[in-house]
């Protein structure tokens, strides 16, 4: 029994067979293998990384140099294991001569779980298979797949550019030759990468003969993302797929395709998912497209500009109907719209069924559109976002009164509803009916009063206020209708956002995250992709100092790594020559200059106070300190109106930090302080703005804290001046800080987003406010003191609100309205 393998009896050692050019060559016949000749037991074969090395031209194999005799082969569960990298092929390493490789029938099985590869364990250079002219045959039944036999991680396999070429004849499979059972084949998540040019089929390269081909059910499964095809990826050249009649034989569920399993680069040339067309050109003739028992869609890509050509779905609902490339359905149908982002848009419609919603397969839009899609629904149909999920658009029912279009009621003198006059508002209801009223629902419901009243008060007695109000509560859902007499637009009373979903926020984005997002030349692309992650996560430390320079505005996005240099240079020469303004002014001279004076007194001592538990500004005469205080003073110059207030050099300290350089931390500083110029102007009008925005927020996120709070004479919300004033900077601590501004400076999901932030702290503390019943003075103190343990409560806040309350501000324009 000595000749036999143990299990593991073989171990390779990385880099341990090195083959050098022409090191192996077969001559014809040279190698015979008998049935059962060879046996592979579990785990009996384990190559370990970078293992097997084939350079160049490292095997030859000669004409009928191999030869596979029936069950001479045989591979148990898990007796072949390849680790990642274990196996890496050079360039023209594996020749493969006509007739080199002959397999007999039964000649080679494989047991479940016998072949399993790891990601990366197969690397395939260009050129480094070739295939000669009936260089290999298949016998019928010489290949056998059971269940799970082949098992493929994701990127375990790397097809280079023109890593595989098949000539003419090359592959030829005999009847039955290929026999895939269920669930044989598994494919992973990005388990197969094609680059471009990596598979080049020539004429007649491939033949496949009657019943060559059998697919059991279930034989092949695709999980999603597992086949990315590059473009270019495939080429086939005339005649270079011959099929023969009843040559593939596919049984029912043998091909299942999971959600996003396929991915299509553009312009892939010519007909880039071959197994789809040629599986659609079998169905098609056997007539199993006709089949009922589930809706299929085949997706076929063309290159020759023109669009998708998307192949119908068989229906079997009896509420619509498809006749060639059009879907029927009757709006008065239609429940409910799902938008979802792929890639591409693509919309899902649910009809009402007897109180049960029939989905319908999905609308794609691969070439955009769905946006001017959705305007024209709603032209029909009242589209609400629903509260809970915002990717999906109820059709809101109308009533009777609603749903006729008030063109009508204006043509139909018996309804007597609106009175058309000169200069009077209801003149917008003839022109735009349905614009005009569906874009005022949201706003102002006393312009609908005046258009539904007309001038004359008789009209009062014949439609109420009440009643219009109830119409418009009917329209729109979590709507409360204010129906007293008063001027203006403020009307939304209550805004009914629903239980906060649960938000992960992801890891800081690195380096080499960032790397990929710059071409060549410098320039940054995938813009709002890139801010939309550090929205989510942040940055790294290291990565802070280049990366707040575009965030702050220093560094155009757009500019290449040359410009940023040149720009660079400009603004260095810049800054010493304003640095050397005040440093050339004599004391005889600040005597006479009261403002200068008093600017560098306030600057020395709010240096003196800043930070200084910081190391990089600790201690005394230490440089970080004569940094801040060199650009605060440099500051004064370049905006001589402003000057210098109390509280910017809390604003400076955190940018000095991160660029340890007194140049890039200046235009920071500038661009940062554009942003925050109306908090330090002498009337604070911007602080007061921000004060009664964040006020008139919290009043419609959480009305019942907020009268609490007016209760309390704390309604004006002055205790969160210095939360606003200087951007948390003193209620954080230091690396909250620089986390917390860098995701503000995104401008993502709105320009006020510092106020959903207060109140988000301010949530964290109701409960304790509300339940102990603080009055004004305890309110006071715990929102002075709460700084000691925000860390932790801002952040998972800050999450709830991002998305939970943005429900608020993505419906309602947030932005514009505090404005």
């Amino acid at each position: 029994m000595s000749g036999f393998f143990e299990l593991s009896s073989l171990v390779l050692e990385p880099q341990c067979l090195v083959l050098e050019p022409q090191c192996l060559v077969l001559e014809p016949q040279c190698l015979v293998l008998e049935p059962q000749c060879l046996v592979l037991e579990p785990q009996c074969l384990v190559l370990e990384p970078q293992c097997l090395v084939l350079e160049p031209q490292c095997l030859v194999l000669e004409p009928q140099c191999l030869v596979l005799e029936p069950q001479s082969l045989v591979l148990e569960p898990q007796c072949l294991v390849l680790e990642p990298r274990c196996l890496v092929l050079e360039p023209q390493c594996l020749v493969l001569e006509p007739q080199c490789l002959v397999l007999e029938p039964q000649c080679l099985v494989l047991e479940p779980q016998c072949l399993v590869l790891e990601p990366q364990c197969l690397v395939l250079e260009p050129q480094c298979l070739v295939l000669e002219p009936q260089c290999l045959v298949l016998e019928p039944q010489c290949l056998a797949l059971e269940p799970q036999c082949l098992v493929l991680e994701p990127q375990c396999l790397v097809l280079e550019p023109q890593c595989l070429v098949l000539e003419p004849q090359c592959l030829v499979l005999e009847p039955q030759c290929l026999v895939l059972e269920p669930q044989c084949l598994v494919l992973e998540p990005q388990c197969l990468v094609l680059e471009p040019q990596c598979l080049v089929l020539e004429p007649r390269c491939l033949v496949l003969e009657p019943q060559c081909l059998v697919l059991e059910p279930q034989c092949i499964v695709l999980e999603p993302q597992c086949l990315v095809l590059e473009p270019q990826c495939i080429v086939l050249e005339p005649q270079c797929l011959v099929l023969e009649p009843q040559c593939l034989v596919l049984e029912p569920q043998c091909l299942v395709l999971e959600p996003q399993c396929l991915v299509l680069e553009p312009q892939c040339n010519i007909i880039v998912v071959l197994g789809l067309a040629v599986l659609w050109f079998f169905l098609a003739r056997l007539n199993l497209v006709k089949r009922a028992a589930a809706s299929l869609i085949y997706t076929v890509y063309f290159s020759l500009s023109l669009p998708p050509f998307w192949l119908e779905f068989q229906n079997t609902s009896p509420l619509y109907k498809s006749k060639g490339s059009r879907l029927f359905f009757r709006l008065s149908d239609l429940a409910s719209v799902r938008v979802k982002e792929e890639g591409w848009s693509y919309l899902v419609f649910t009809l009402r069924d007897c109180n049960m919603g029939v989905e319908l397969p999905a609308l794609h839009f691969h070439q955009g559109g769905s946006e001017v899609f959705l305007d024209c629904l709603r032209k029909y149909l009242l589209l609400t976002e629903s509260t809970t999920d915002a990717s999906l658009l109820q059709v809101s029912p109308h009533s009777r009164a609603l749903s006729q279009s008030f063109e009508n009621l204006l043509d139909d003198a018996t309804f007597g509803l609106i009175t058309v006059q000169p200069a009077h508002p209801s003149q917008k209801f003839s022109q735009d009916p349905v614009t005009t009223t569906l874009g005022g629902f949201s706003k102002v419901t006393n312009y609908l009063f005046d258009a539904f009243r007309g001038p004359d008060t008789v009209l009062l007695k014949e439609r109420p206020v009440g009643e219009v109000a109830d119409l418009l509560n009917e329209a729109i859902p979590g709507l409360d209708i204010n129906q007293l007499e008063e001027p203006g637009f403020e009307v939304i009373t209550r805004i009914d956002l629903g239980v906060l979903p649960e938000v992960r926020r992801r890891g800081p984005v690195g380096a080499e995250e960032w790397n990929t997002n710059m071409d060549p030349e410098g320039r940054m692309r995938n813009i709002s992709h890139l801010k939309q992650t550090i929205f989510k996560g942040g940055l790294c430390h290291v990565l802070r100092k280049e990366a707040w320079k575009f965030l702050l505005g220093y560094f155009p996005w757009e500019s290449t790594l040359e410009e940023r240099r040149s720009l660079t240079r400009r603004k260095t020469d810049e800054y010493f020559r304003m640095k050397l303004q005040w440093k050339s002014v004599s004391e005889e001279q600040e005597k006479r200059n009261s403002m200068f004076r008093d600017h560098r007194s306030l600057i020395e001592k709010d240096v003196n106070r800043t930070d200084r538990t910081n190391t990089f500004y600790e201690g005394q005469d230490n440089p970080g300190l004569i940094l801040l205080h060199d650009v605060l003073m440099t500051y004064c110059m370049y905006d001589f109106d402003l000057g210098y207030v109390q509280g910017m050099s809390d604003l400076l300290s955190p940018i000095l930090y991160v660029m340890e350089d007194e140049v890039d931390a200046f235009w920071c500083f500038v661009s940062f302080m554009d942003q925050m110029h109306q908090n330090f102007e002498e009337q604070m009008q911007g602080m007061k703005t921000q004060l009664i925005q964040l006020s008139t927020l919290l009043r419609l996120l959480d009305l019942s804290f907020w009268n609490y709070l007016v209760a309390q004479d704390s309604g004006h919300l002055y205790f969160c001046f210095r939360w606003l004033l200087i951007r948390f900077k003193r209620e954080l601590s230091f690396p909250d800080v620089l986390r917390l501004w860098e995701v503000m400076w995104t401008g993502l999901p709105c320009q006020n987003f510092h106020l959903l932030v207060c109140c988000a702290i301010l949530d964290s503390e109701k409960h304790q406010i509300m339940e102990k019943q603080y009055g004004f003075n305890e309110i006071l103190k715990v929102c002075v003191m709460f700084c000691l343990h925000v860390c932790v409560h801002l952040y998972l806040s800050l999450c709830e609100c991002k998305v939970g309350w943005g429900q608020y501000y993505t419906k309602y324009d947030l932005p514009y309205l505090l404005k």
